[in-house]
Protein backbone atom coordinates (compact mmCIF):
# COMPACT_ATOMS: atom_id res chain seq x y z
CA UNK A 1 0.00 0.00 0.00
CA UNK A 2 1.24 3.49 -0.87
CA UNK A 3 1.41 6.11 1.85
CA UNK A 4 2.06 9.85 1.88
CA UNK A 5 5.60 10.91 2.76
CA UNK A 6 5.92 11.21 6.54
CA UNK A 7 2.40 9.96 7.24
CA UNK A 8 2.90 6.22 7.63
CA UNK A 9 0.57 4.67 10.26
CA UNK A 10 2.20 3.02 13.26
CA UNK A 11 0.64 -0.31 12.28
CA UNK A 12 2.67 -0.30 9.06
CA UNK A 13 6.01 0.20 10.86
CA UNK A 14 8.32 -2.13 12.77
CA UNK A 15 11.17 -1.37 15.17
CA UNK A 16 14.79 -1.92 14.14
CA UNK A 17 17.80 -2.70 16.30
CA UNK A 18 20.70 -0.35 16.87
CA UNK A 19 18.66 2.70 17.94
CA UNK A 20 15.69 2.51 20.31
CA UNK A 21 12.61 4.00 18.70
CA UNK A 22 13.88 3.89 15.10
CA UNK A 23 11.40 2.24 12.71
CA UNK A 24 11.02 1.13 9.09
CA UNK A 25 8.53 -0.71 6.90
CA UNK A 26 8.66 -4.55 7.28
CA UNK A 27 10.80 -5.28 4.20
CA UNK A 28 13.53 -2.72 4.90
CA UNK A 29 13.40 -3.59 8.63
CA UNK A 30 14.09 -7.27 7.98
CA UNK A 31 16.81 -6.33 5.47
CA UNK A 32 18.37 -4.01 8.07
CA UNK A 33 18.73 -6.88 10.54
CA UNK A 34 20.40 -8.99 7.84
CA UNK A 35 22.75 -6.13 6.98
CA UNK A 36 23.78 -5.58 10.60
CA UNK A 37 24.62 -9.24 11.14
CA UNK A 38 26.40 -9.46 7.80
CA UNK A 39 28.67 -6.49 8.50
CA UNK A 40 29.45 -7.83 11.96
CA UNK A 41 30.28 -11.28 10.54
CA UNK A 42 32.59 -9.77 7.93
CA UNK A 43 34.19 -6.89 9.83
CA UNK A 44 33.27 -7.09 13.52
CA UNK A 45 31.06 -4.00 13.91
CA UNK A 46 27.34 -3.28 13.66
CA UNK A 47 25.88 -0.48 11.51
CA UNK A 48 23.96 1.94 13.74
CA UNK A 49 21.45 4.67 12.86
CA UNK A 50 22.61 8.21 13.57
CA UNK A 51 19.44 8.96 15.55
CA UNK A 52 15.90 7.95 16.41
CA UNK A 53 14.44 9.88 13.45
CA UNK A 54 17.15 8.85 11.00
CA UNK A 55 15.23 5.84 9.77
CA UNK A 56 11.54 6.78 9.43
CA UNK A 57 10.98 10.52 9.87
CA UNK A 58 7.34 11.56 10.37
CA UNK A 59 5.88 14.74 8.86
CA UNK A 60 5.76 16.32 12.33
CA UNK A 61 9.47 15.67 12.86
CA UNK A 62 10.28 16.92 9.35
CA UNK A 63 8.41 20.14 10.09
CA UNK A 64 10.11 20.57 13.46
CA UNK A 65 13.56 20.16 11.92
CA UNK A 66 12.76 22.52 9.05
CA UNK A 67 11.43 25.27 11.32
CA UNK A 68 14.50 24.96 13.56
CA UNK A 69 16.82 25.56 10.60
CA UNK A 70 14.98 28.11 8.48
CA UNK A 71 13.31 31.45 9.03
CA UNK A 72 10.97 33.63 7.00
CA UNK A 73 12.94 36.70 8.06
CA UNK A 74 15.04 38.00 5.19
CA UNK A 75 18.71 36.99 5.37
CA UNK A 76 20.88 38.32 2.57
CA UNK A 77 22.91 35.72 0.70
CA UNK A 78 21.46 32.72 2.53
CA UNK A 79 20.13 29.60 0.71
CA UNK A 80 16.36 29.61 0.39
CA UNK A 81 13.47 27.18 0.03
CA UNK A 82 9.78 27.65 -0.73
CA UNK A 83 7.20 26.22 1.65
CA UNK A 84 3.62 27.14 2.40
CA UNK A 85 3.79 29.83 -0.27
CA UNK A 86 6.63 31.66 1.49
CA UNK A 87 10.39 31.99 1.13
CA UNK A 88 12.40 30.45 3.96
CA UNK A 89 16.03 31.41 4.62
CA UNK A 90 18.60 28.98 6.02
CA UNK A 91 19.86 30.16 9.39
CA UNK A 92 23.63 30.66 9.77
CA UNK A 93 25.41 27.59 11.12
CA UNK A 94 22.51 25.26 10.27
CA UNK A 95 22.54 22.32 7.86
CA UNK A 96 19.99 22.30 5.06
CA UNK A 97 16.76 20.32 5.53
CA UNK A 98 14.06 19.05 3.20
CA UNK A 99 10.76 20.89 3.15
CA UNK A 100 8.18 18.97 5.21
CA UNK A 101 6.64 16.10 3.31
CA UNK A 102 9.57 15.68 0.93
CA UNK A 103 12.29 14.14 3.15
CA UNK A 104 13.83 10.90 1.89
CA UNK A 105 13.40 9.45 5.37
CA UNK A 106 9.67 10.02 5.18
CA UNK A 107 9.47 7.18 2.66
CA UNK A 108 10.54 4.59 5.28
CA UNK A 109 13.25 2.91 3.20
CA UNK A 110 16.24 4.97 4.35
CA UNK A 111 18.65 4.65 7.26
CA UNK A 112 21.35 7.19 8.10
CA UNK A 113 24.33 5.20 9.39
CA UNK A 114 26.77 6.76 11.82
CA UNK A 115 30.56 6.54 11.94
CA UNK A 116 31.35 5.71 8.31
CA UNK A 117 34.06 8.34 7.91
CA UNK A 118 32.90 9.78 4.59
CA UNK A 119 32.99 8.21 1.13
CA UNK A 120 36.61 7.09 1.54
CA UNK A 121 36.32 5.95 5.17
CA UNK A 122 37.26 2.39 6.05
CA UNK A 123 33.85 1.63 7.49
CA UNK A 124 32.11 3.15 4.49
CA UNK A 125 34.07 0.87 2.16
CA UNK A 126 33.44 -2.14 4.38
CA UNK A 127 29.72 -1.37 4.54
CA UNK A 128 29.54 -0.90 0.77
CA UNK A 129 31.21 -4.26 0.15
CA UNK A 130 28.45 -5.99 2.13
CA UNK A 131 25.43 -3.69 1.67
CA UNK A 132 25.31 -3.41 -2.12
CA UNK A 133 24.90 -7.18 -2.76
CA UNK A 134 22.19 -7.21 -0.06
CA UNK A 135 20.06 -4.60 -1.82
CA UNK A 136 21.19 -1.38 -0.12
CA UNK A 137 22.28 1.66 -2.12
CA UNK A 138 24.11 4.91 -1.38
CA UNK A 139 23.43 6.29 -4.88
CA UNK A 140 20.88 8.78 -3.62
CA UNK A 141 23.13 9.68 -0.71
CA UNK A 142 26.05 10.36 -3.02
CA UNK A 143 23.90 12.66 -5.12
CA UNK A 144 23.41 14.92 -2.06
CA UNK A 145 26.88 14.40 -0.54
CA UNK A 146 25.75 12.09 2.28
CA UNK A 147 27.90 9.01 2.80
CA UNK A 148 25.66 8.01 5.71
CA UNK A 149 22.42 7.92 3.67
CA UNK A 150 21.52 4.34 2.59
CA UNK A 151 18.30 3.21 0.88
CA UNK A 152 16.89 -0.29 0.76
CA UNK A 153 15.95 -1.08 -2.84
CA UNK A 154 13.90 -4.25 -2.25
CA UNK A 155 10.19 -4.69 -1.43
CA UNK A 156 8.91 -2.47 1.39
CA UNK A 157 6.00 -4.71 2.36
CA UNK A 158 7.59 -8.14 2.38
CA UNK A 159 9.13 -9.58 5.50
CA UNK A 160 10.96 -12.88 5.72
CA UNK A 161 9.40 -13.58 9.12
CA UNK A 162 5.62 -13.09 8.71
CA UNK A 163 3.77 -12.13 11.89
CA UNK A 164 6.87 -10.86 13.68
CA UNK A 165 6.70 -7.13 14.35
CA UNK A 166 10.34 -6.67 15.34
CA UNK A 167 11.91 -6.72 11.90
CA UNK A 168 14.08 -9.72 12.73
CA UNK A 169 14.54 -12.68 10.41
CA UNK A 170 14.81 -16.47 10.89
CA UNK A 171 18.22 -18.03 11.49
CA UNK A 172 17.73 -21.14 9.34
CA UNK A 173 20.61 -21.56 6.87
CA UNK A 174 20.17 -21.70 3.11
CA UNK A 175 21.59 -25.08 2.15
CA UNK A 176 21.92 -24.32 -1.57
CA UNK A 177 25.64 -23.95 -2.35
CA UNK A 178 26.82 -20.97 -4.34
CA UNK A 179 28.59 -21.94 -7.55
CA UNK A 180 31.30 -19.40 -8.37
CA UNK A 181 31.14 -17.98 -11.90
CA UNK A 182 33.71 -18.98 -14.44
CA UNK A 183 36.76 -16.78 -14.01
CA UNK A 184 38.05 -15.45 -17.31
CA UNK A 185 40.01 -12.37 -18.39
CA UNK A 186 41.13 -11.63 -14.84
CA UNK A 187 44.70 -11.07 -13.75
CA UNK A 188 46.03 -12.67 -10.56
CA UNK A 189 45.10 -9.72 -8.32
CA UNK A 190 41.58 -9.44 -9.69
CA UNK A 191 41.04 -13.19 -9.43
CA UNK A 192 42.13 -13.08 -5.79
CA UNK A 193 39.70 -10.21 -5.09
CA UNK A 194 36.90 -12.10 -6.82
CA UNK A 195 37.60 -15.22 -4.77
CA UNK A 196 37.54 -13.17 -1.56
CA UNK A 197 34.23 -11.54 -2.55
CA UNK A 198 32.74 -14.92 -3.43
CA UNK A 199 33.87 -16.40 -0.11
CA UNK A 200 32.31 -13.48 1.77
CA UNK A 201 28.99 -13.89 -0.01
CA UNK A 202 29.02 -17.65 0.54
CA UNK A 203 29.58 -17.14 4.27
CA UNK A 204 26.84 -14.53 4.43
CA UNK A 205 24.34 -16.77 2.69
CA UNK A 206 25.12 -19.63 5.07
CA UNK A 207 24.92 -17.40 8.15
CA UNK A 208 21.88 -15.39 7.16
CA UNK A 209 19.58 -17.77 5.34
CA UNK A 210 16.67 -15.64 6.44
CA UNK A 211 17.50 -13.35 3.55
CA UNK A 212 15.37 -15.68 1.44
CA UNK A 213 17.70 -15.01 -1.48
CA UNK A 214 17.68 -17.58 -4.25
CA UNK A 215 20.87 -19.12 -5.56
CA UNK A 216 20.30 -17.32 -8.84
CA UNK A 217 20.03 -13.95 -7.11
CA UNK A 218 23.22 -14.53 -5.12
CA UNK A 219 25.13 -15.76 -8.17
CA UNK A 220 23.99 -12.64 -10.00
CA UNK A 221 25.45 -10.51 -7.18
CA UNK A 222 28.75 -12.38 -7.51
CA UNK A 223 28.75 -11.81 -11.26
CA UNK A 224 28.22 -8.09 -10.69
CA UNK A 225 31.11 -8.02 -8.26
CA UNK A 226 33.27 -9.88 -10.80
CA UNK A 227 32.51 -7.33 -13.51
CA UNK A 228 33.25 -4.45 -11.13
CA UNK A 229 36.54 -6.00 -10.06
CA UNK A 230 37.53 -6.53 -13.68
CA UNK A 231 36.76 -2.88 -14.37
CA UNK A 232 38.46 -1.27 -11.38
CA UNK A 233 41.57 -3.46 -11.34
CA UNK A 234 43.42 -3.66 -8.01
CA UNK A 235 41.06 -1.70 -5.74
CA UNK A 236 40.05 -3.62 -2.66
CA UNK A 237 36.35 -2.78 -2.56
CA UNK A 238 33.52 -2.40 -5.08
CA UNK A 239 32.92 1.27 -5.83
CA UNK A 240 29.42 2.54 -5.03
CA UNK A 241 28.29 4.61 -7.97
CA UNK A 242 26.71 7.93 -7.27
Amino acid sequence: MAYTNGQIPDAALVSITGMAGARLRPGPAAAWEVLRRAVFAAYGWYPTPTGISDAYRSYAVQESIFRARYTTSYLAGRPTKRWQGRTWYLLPGKATAATPGTAYRGLVITVDITGLGGFTGTRYLQLAAVAVPLGWSNTEGRSIGEAWHWNYTGPVEDTSNPGDSTGTVPDGPNTNPIAPPEEVDLDATQAKQLAESHTMLSNLQAAFGGMQASQADTSDSVLKLRRELARIGTRSYPRVRG
